[in-house]
């Protein structure tokens, strides 16, 4: 967590029964999230390799939806890992992507995206055939970190899905038994949709 002070809040994003979402310019290049009224302290912050041209919402003081805050396009700056925590998160999965191909593909499944940090450098940093799914519960979460945090989607191989994450893994068991669980890797053929063969790597960065 680090201090929001001195940040120009470009967003609230408000919907019935939580605690709001705020995106917050906090120099002229760099972004951050933050929750609450009065947040004190922000929770994701993304650098900017650009020097950001946004204006704060002038039509509302919130909105309802992250389509609805001003356009900021930020090139991210990912050339490196901003927090520890983050760090091991993607230490575990590179060490596995680090064999993916095409043919024989690595998929990641990560229950929370956050800020999309480590589901950004993961799409990044590894190798084609490294397909990754993230589940964040919170839509306006999830639509900060595509529309401005730099996740880019990509059907079949980079993917956000929001969804309670202990709902999620029951849903996508089901769906092995459905297609055949229990069944070793394939090894030749065609790879499997993300996921049906199994999770070569599952990380954990939310509350289930």
């Amino acid at each position: 967590l680090r201090s929001s002070k001195k940040s120009d809040r470009l967003c609230i994003v408000r919907t019935s029964g939580d605690e709001p979402v705020n995106l917050f310019l906090r120099s002229p290049s760099s972004l951050a999230i933050a929750f609450g009224e009065n947040p004190s302290t922000v929770e994701t912050e993304v650098r900017c390799l650009n020097k950001l041209s946004c204006d704060a919402n002038k039509y509302s003081d919130s909105v309802g939806n992250v389509t609805d805050c001003p356009a900021c396009n930020c090139n991210v700056d990912d050339t490196a890992i901003s927090s520890p925590s983050n760090r091991m998160l993607f230490d575990s999965i590179s060490s596995a992507c680090v064999h993916a191909t095409r043919d024989r593909p690595v998929d990641v499944l990560m229950l929370g995206l956050g800020g999309g940090e480590v589901h950004r450098h993961t799409h990044k940093s590894c190798p084609g055939g490294t397909r990754i799914r993230s589940v964040e519960l919170d839509s306006r979460v999830a639509g900060i970190a595509e529309r401005y945090f730099g996740i880019n989607l990509v059907d079949g191989a980079s993917e956000v899905v929001v969804a309670d994450a202990g709902k999620e893994v029951h849903a996508l068991s089901a769906a092995r038994v459905v297609d055949g669980a229990g069944l070793p890797r394939r090894v030749t053929g065609a790879p499997a949709g993300m996921g049906l063969d199994g999770w070569d790597v599952i990380t954990v960065d939310c509350f289930i």
